[in-house]
């Protein structure tokens, strides 16, 4: 679940957090980016479990209007059940995986009823739910459907949502919409015939991706000094401790890509790295370190330095 793009943005924030307070202890680092890697993983169970306790919200409204009014109306006591009765939702309420880790880390949202509140009252206002709830029938393509509609066009742009989700998970915030986009990938991939012992994603697709943050930290930490002495014979009429600290940080790590990692390619080192620039830094930073690893990437070549896929590149 954890991509090489994500990784590599959670280990420029540790390392940020930490060498910008002057930490520089690789065994902080190291736990500091566990937890970090773990809480995405978390946050990923957490929105799974949505669908599952936000149906037994409206099931049990549902059920307080029938037995509880009054004067109940004929909706009241004739309630359509489509809703309550989604099958991406019960396989999710019954899914051992969803509920093993629920119960290993306590994940509620029974803590935030005013959101369900709410959310409940934005959903019935959306035309694709209304369309579901009246259609003749509803295949179990509708009903993945409407959830992953739910997701993306309800909760994804929900401010409450999000500070809900940030508050009783303590994730990220930059996370959620990373996570959102693996719930949908999940929702996309269940069938009607899968059991209770469905696979939801792991946290790392194979060792290879487990262990890249992790190196690609250390790494970037032991030879950060290094690579900003570097990174000052570069750099024209700069004082490299004028540059935007991030700058040098993003730069150092792609550096320690280059030089460590021969099975990623050049151009996806460079391009991970401009687009981090990007996100993180300045407005003109992108161009920066693009012209910054350019230069890199020459010089190591000419050197005969910079060894990808197996092949000395000496040019």
């Amino acid at each position: 679940m954890i991509t090489r793009a994500l990784s590599r943005a959670k280990t420029l924030q540790v390392l940020y957090a930490n060498i910008n307070c002057g930490t520089f202890s690789i065994t902080k680092m190291e736990r500091d980016l566990t937890d970090s890697l773990n809480k995405t993983y978390e946050l990923y169970h957490y929105l799974l479990l949505f669908p599952v306790e936000f149906t037994g919200y409206v099931a049990r409204r549902l059920e307080e209007a029938r037995t509880m009014k009054l004067m109940p109306t004929a909706e009241d006591l004739n309630p359509n059940l489509r809703f309550v009765q989604n099958k991406i939702a019960s396989q999710l309420a019954d899914n051992v995986h969803l509920l093993a880790f629920v119960e290993e880390h306590a994940l509620t949202w029974h803590d935030a009823p005013e959101l369900f509140s709410k959310m409940y009252k934005e959903i019935c206002e959306q035309q694709f739910y209304q369309d579901y709830m009246a259609a003749d029938e509803v295949s179990y393509a509708a009903d993945v459907d409407v959830w992953r509609k739910i997701f993306k066009h309800v909760l994804q742009e929900n401010q409450l949502f999000r500070d809900t989700a940030e508050e009783l998970s303590a994730y990220l915030c930059d996370d959620i919409d990373v996570v959102l986009s693996f719930v949908d990938r999940t929702l996309r991939s269940f069938k009607e015939t899968d059991d209770e012992n469905r696979e939801l994603l792991p946290l790392f697709m194979d060792e290879d991706d487990k262990v890249f943050p992790h190196k690609l930290l250390q790494l970037t930490a032991n030879q950060y000094k290094d690579s900003c002495e570097e990174l000052g014979t570069l750099v024209e009429n700069w004082d490299v401790n004028r540059l935007a600290f991030m700058d040098t940080l993003i730069i150092a790590m792609a550096m320690a890509e280059l030089a460590d990692f021969p099975t990623i390619p050049v151009n996806v080192t460079l391009n991970e790295y401009i687009e981090l620039a990007k996100s993180y830094s300045t407005n003109k930073s992108g161009n920066f370190v693009n012209g910054v690893l350019d230069k890199i990437v020459a010089r190591r070549r000419e050197a005969g330095l910079l060894f990808k896929m197996g092949e000395k590149l000496n040019k």
